[in-house]
């Protein structure tokens, strides 16, 4: 048992993927608090029931803890940050106060270029990412469906998290129904889930569909063929040739695995929120600058988001 295990875990975020998170753990017998945006709006008092449907047909309903981040007392020892990327640095902002020195901060979020500021925020606590291939999404708020099961993999981001502190966090999350694994190299894992994403996301939103339709609809599965291209390219300057090869096999795979589930732009784009197309393609775009290649394509979609966000 590690000196963290009868802390409570706090989830900061009440998306598709804090509420998966919040079913599993609580459902387990873990002690449970999300922490809601000060403008969620659904009115909380002390406690939020969190409904979970599978793809099977199961129903689950447990009871959390939940509040706002000023209302926060105790301090946070777990942290599930689940917000959006382009929340996510105001968001640890507003609870830093709360986190206790040796804190163990988990990452899971879409999107790359804000690891390194959460970690250098925090480099007084123990760092992770979670790459989550879980299809979630809400029918409403803290009624979660998940489309499809994934596996997580974790693996360290900061140098205060050893590779035993990776273990621990590992054999203190077993037994939540969540599938799990850990990594050494956890930056591949974040540049591999990018691709998969900035291939998809964009592209469901665009044809108003879920991930499935996209290998239906002649137009999308055109531009899904160009863009898998483009960011193969990406990655084979970026010396990443083994993903390069393997990227149109890992998108179908997604896309099949996933055909039911509407990505995380699509629901932004449908729900006239902020998307995070700027740290998916629009972090692409910026990688491809840097390594000298052309990306159009990710140009194209991060334009196309920001106009069907004017129009929505």
């Amino acid at each position: 048992m590690t000196e963290h295990t009868n802390n409570p875990w706090h989830i900061l975020g009440a998306g598709a993927i804090g509420c998966l998170w919040a079913s599993h753990l609580s459902g387990n017998k873990r002690r449970v608090h999300l922490i809601l945006s000060p403008r969620h709006a659904t009115p909380v008092k002390g406690t939020v029931d969190v409904h979970l449907k599978t793809q099977q047909g199961l129903r689950k309903s447990v009871t959390v803890n939940a509040s706002s981040a000023r209302e926060l007392v105790a301090p946070i020892n777990n942290l599930i940050v689940s917000t959006k990327a382009n929340q996510v640095l105001d968001a640890t902002q507003s609870v830093a106060d709360h986190i206790a020195p040796g804190a163990r901060i988990v990452l899971l979020l879409n999107g790359m270029g804000f690891q390194q500021a959460v970690t250098a925020k925090f480099s007084h606590c123990k760092v992770f990412a979670g790459v989550a291939t879980d299809g979630a999404w809400l029918k409403q708020p803290f009624d979660v469906v998940q489309a499809g099961k994934g596996v997580t993999t974790l693996g360290a981001l900061s140098c205060a998290a050893s590779t035993q502190d990776l273990t621990a966090l590992l054999h203190d999350l077993r037994n939540t129904g969540l599938l799990l694994k850990t990594t050494a190299t956890i930056e591949k894992v974040l540049l591999e889930k990018l691709m998969v994403n900035a291939a998809i996301n964009g592209l469901t939103a665009i044809h108003n569909c879920p991930n499935g339709k996209l290998l239906e609809i002649p137009a999308a599965r055109a531009q899904l063929r160009h863009l898998v291209a483009e960011l193969q390219i990406v990655l084979q300057a970026s010396n990443e040739e083994q993903l390069a090869a393997l990227l149109p096999q890992t998108v179908r795979q997604v896309i099949e695995h996933t055909s039911q589930n509407f990505s995380s732009t699509y629901q932004d784009v449908k729900h006239r929120r902020q998307t995070e197309i700027d740290f998916i393609n629009g972090y692409v775009r910026k990688l491809g600058q840097q390594l000298g290649v052309d990306t159009p394509y990710n140009q194209e979609v991060v334009a196309a988001i920001r106009a069907l966000k004017r129009c929505g």
